[in-house]
């Protein structure tokens, strides 16, 4: 009776913090699902007129990216995973790295190459090349372009790990029966290759569409720019909490995509051999080793060589008078926001120990962890939704502790799936033997649960620090006046076209990416030979 009892509490205490972390979402439709008489004509005018050409660019942005990231990404990982290309370790390191600039840094840097008064366009006109040297690179093919130089890495992961289980006895039977290489590749590696290949694209989809700083950049209108002109120039609360209504819907759909695909698994033997199961010639190898360079250098080389010049340049007269406040502000809030997530995420985790199988742990979990999948301005509109209505006056007077809450719903995903995979490879019979020799849940959390997990926990720190160091429209959106960070004084300088000004800060926030890329990549190729 009394673990029934037990049950109970502990299944309507998750089910309590799991509706109020559902709370923001909660405002965002009540606010938004009336619209008072004076805002009417208004409202009607952004739908007829607005709303279909942010539907428009959207939409072009998310298939030319995806479109991008696969062309990019499909060649590299058969590359990697299934010839034998020298240098292999160096190539999987460096194809990840990508993921450490920041989407609105890489934008600035191939704007400022491309802008009309830039390096390569001219040097076009220089030349007499006056048509190429007029072209303009602020458009959605310009957006699109970096997004891919910056996302394919979303789709290389995950088809690199299906790939690499593809057990090369399958393919030497598939030639024994008298079938040729294409139907292997036919009949074999294109299934096994959709799952993975579908669910990073719908990460990059989400990422597309969460995007605030690069398109701002391109001064190209999505609803992550319309919401927060509609927060910070017009003032209308209403038009922001409506705006964010829509791309939530395609945010949710995009998410429940990507947590439905990512749970089928690929049942494939795991290759016992060293073999790989295409040997490529001189010229297979040169031609292979040119495509990965060519990729390597645009989407890590040439965006990493740009910011230390820059870098370089504005060192003298920036670096002393203003980034070190910066850098002081933004790694307090990481620091801040990294501990708070990696607390919680263990918190639930334990809770969650023993009660893998029931049905309902998974619909109430992703109320806690569905703040990831959400742009980080609707995420800034929700919770100030919130406490706008749980304080009955606008919360902005909170300081800095609106932008900490605001960031570890958003972040909360992160260190939780970072640690889950671990704590579900503990033996549950460890706590019970605990028990039975008369040491408490205390005892057993810290000497055993705690150092266990002990490793998992620093990475989710890391990522969550990281992620939160990178993090613009939330943060620009909920901070106090006058507390800026790293990634909002980009934001300030890039809006006035200060490149160099801007690269100091980008080139930190891109070395913090790196090295937890780098911890990202090892760990990852660990769990891969395991």
């Amino acid at each position: 009776m009394k673990l029934v009892t037990n049950k109970k509490v502990g299944f309507y205490t998750y089910l309590f913090f799991s509706l109020i972390a559902l709370l923001p979402v909660i405002f965002l439709f009540i606010e938004g699902r009336e619209i008072p008489t004076q805002d009417l004509e208004s409202w009607t005018f952004v739908i007829n007129q607005v709303v279909p050409g942010l539907l428009s660019n959207s939409f072009k942005l998310v298939i030319l990216s995806i479109f991008g990231c696969t062309i990019l990404a499909i060649p590299l990982a058969v590359i990697l995973e299934l010839t034998n290309i020298p240098g292999k370790k160096l190539w999987n390191i460096l194809t990840i790295l990508p993921l450490a600039f920041p989407l609105y840094v890489l934008a600035f840097i191939y704007v400022g190459f491309f802008e009309w008064a830039g390096p390569v366009l001219t040097f076009f006109r220089e030349i007499g090349l006056d048509t190429l040297g007029n072209l303009k690179f602020k458009n959605v093919f310009g957006v699109a372009f970096v997004f891919s130089l910056g996302l394919f890495p979303y789709i290389l992961m995950p088809v690199r790990l299906v790939l690499r289980k593809v057990d090369y006895r399958l393919f030497q039977t598939s030639l024994s029966l008298g079938q040729s290489e294409y139907t292997f590749i036919r009949k074999i590696l294109l299934p096994i290759s959709i799952v993975p290949l579908f669910a990073g694209c719908t990460i990059v989809g989400m990422e597309v569409m969460a995007d605030f700083g690069a398109v701002s950049v391109f001064n190209f209108d999505t609803f992550t720019t319309s919401i927060y002109m509609a927060w910070s120039s017009l003032f209308s609360l209403g038009s922001a909490t409506r705006l964010s209504l829509l791309l939530l819907i395609f945010s949710l759909i995009l998410f429940f995509l990507e947590s439905n695909v990512s749970k089928r698994q690929v049942p494939l033997l795991k290759s016992q051999s060293n073999e790989m199961l295409f040997k490529l010639g001189l010229k297979g190898k040169l031609l292979s080793l040119f495509f990965i360079l060519f990729v390597i250098f645009f989407s890590l080389i040439l965006p990493l060589l740009q910011l230390i010049i820059w870098a370089r340049e504005a060192w003298g007269k920036e670096v002393l008078d203003n980034y070190v406040g910066l850098i002081q502000n933004t790694l307090g809030l990481a620091v801040e926001v990294g501990l708070i997530v990696s607390v919680v995420s263990l918190s639930m985790i334990y809770f969650e120990r023993n009660k893998l199988r029931e049905k309902w742990l998974p619909f109430l979990r992703s109320f806690f962890l569905v703040g990831y999948a959400l742009p980080g301005n609707i995420v800034a509109v929700g919770i100030f939704l919130l406490f706008k209505n749980v304080m009955g006056t606008s919360p902005m007077g909170m300081g800095l502790l609106l932008v900490v809450i605001g960031l570890s719903y958003r972040f909360l995903s992160v260190g939780h799936r970072t640690i889950s995979p671990t704590a579900r490879l503990m033996n549950p019979g460890l706590e019970n033997a605990s028990r039975s020799l008369g040491k408490r849940s205390p005892t057993f959390i810290r000497k055993i649960w705690l150092p266990f997990l002990k490793g998992n926990t620093i990475y989710a720190f890391l990522f969550v620090f990281v992620e939160v160091a990178k993090e613009m429209p939330l943060t620009l959106m909920l901070r106090p006046m006058g507390h800026d960070t790293l990634s909002t004084k980009i934001y300030e300088l890039t809006s006035e076209g200060e490149w160099e000004r801007a690269s100091l800060g980008a080139l930190f926030l891109v070395l913090l990416g790196m090295l937890t890329v780098l911890i990202m990549s090892i760990k990852g190729d660990s769990l891969a030979k395991d």
